[in-house]
């Protein structure tokens, strides 16, 4: 009975790099169907693969664990076949497709072609999904050298521009999640302007990813702080300003780069501007990102069902061998 039952829950664990396989199978059809929906439904399934299998512990994506690394390296080798076509559609005139292809490019070995595509679209996509998708992949992928860096300062810098700051609030979104020393100066900017304290405090969750780095902006996070505190202000911005001089002059370990929200334990980095979305009507460069809508399914329901299928069929042997 021990041994059927590990024969079993064996079988159950191994068909998840086998969904990941086929998933990029029905992306090919869907490819050679030159149809944009099915693209983009076989993009959310296999982005719902990935993350399926990716999922194992409660590792972090820049320090995983030994089986986290060695699936890494499986799913890499699964989306092999599909990194030419990825590369293509980032740069694609529809704006869905090319995001959702940035996402799972976050998952590739990150060769020479999957930099090139990237960093094109980062640099000229006018959609915010687009490039935050693509710069994210970028750091995620350890791609993110000082030329993406400096395109993202470039874009960030824009901030101010009706038709280009939903790129830049969402560049600014990603610097809180990735250390991006040469947006320093920009964000320190955003601080003294007249945005909204919503803006600011995206910006100092910035900060406070760039940690000692940014104790040039000590003085102008300060003074956020006594503005809320004198003006009633949220606790939790108060809190976040006061975290972010704490971190920032030193007295506190700076954080790691985010993890997911694509999972229930955050262990894959997806950025927060750039889920995995659903086919938009249209979508004009300086509207906001269209509509998210993530895969809801997860590997706890996978597992669950396992063990229940398990416990059924060990109690149906039970009672076989009692008669």
């Amino acid at each position: 009975m021990r041994y059927f039952l590990i024969l079993m829950l064996g079988f159950t664990m191994s068909a998840f790099p086998q969904n990941v396989t086929d998933e990029v199978g029905a992306l090919k059809a869907a490819l050679a169907l030159e149809k944009p929906d099915a693209i983009n439904q076989a993009l959310i399934r296999l982005q719902g693969a990935i993350n399926q299998y990716e999922f194992v512990d409660r590792s972090p994506w820049n320090n995983p664990s030994p089986e986290k690394q060695r699936r890494r390296v499986e799913i890499r080798s699964a989306l092999q076949p599909i990194v030419p076509d990825l590369s293509r559609l980032v740069t694609a005139e529809n704006p869905t497709l090319a995001a959702n292809s940035a996402v799972i490019l976050g998952f590739s070995g990150g060769d020479s072609a999957v930099y090139k595509s990237l960093k094109q679209s980062l640099q000229e996509s006018p959609y915010s999904s687009v490039v935050s998708s693509s710069a994210y992949s970028m750091f995620q992928l350890g791609l993110a050298d000082v030329p993406v860096r400096t395109a993202i300062t470039e874009r960030l810098q824009q901030y101010q521009s009706e038709s280009k700051r939903d790129v830049a609030f969402g560049l600014l979104n990603l610097a809180s999640a990735w250390p991006i020393p040469e947006a320093l100066p920009v964000i320190t900017e955003i601080l003294n302007s007249n945005e909204q304290i919503g803006a600011k405090m995206v910006a100092i969750n910035a900060l406070i990813r760039l940690g000692p780095q940014a104790k040039e902006a000590l003085p102008e996070i300060e003074r956020i702080l006594q503005e809320l505190e004198r003006q009633g202000g949220d606790f939790r911005d108060i809190n976040t300003a006061k975290r972010a001089i704490m971190l920032v002059s030193g007295r506190g370990e700076t954080p790691q780069p985010a993890t997911s929200v694509a999972t229930p334990v955050q262990s894959t980095p997806i950025p927060p501007s750039a889920t995995l979305m659903q086919q938009p009507k249209s979508s004009p460069p300086d509207t906001p990102s269209p509509s998210v809508g993530e895969t809801k399914s997860s590997p706890w329901l996978w597992i669950i069902g396992s063990i229940l299928l398990l416990a059924v069929m060990g109690g149906i042997l039970l009672k076989l061998r009692r008669k």
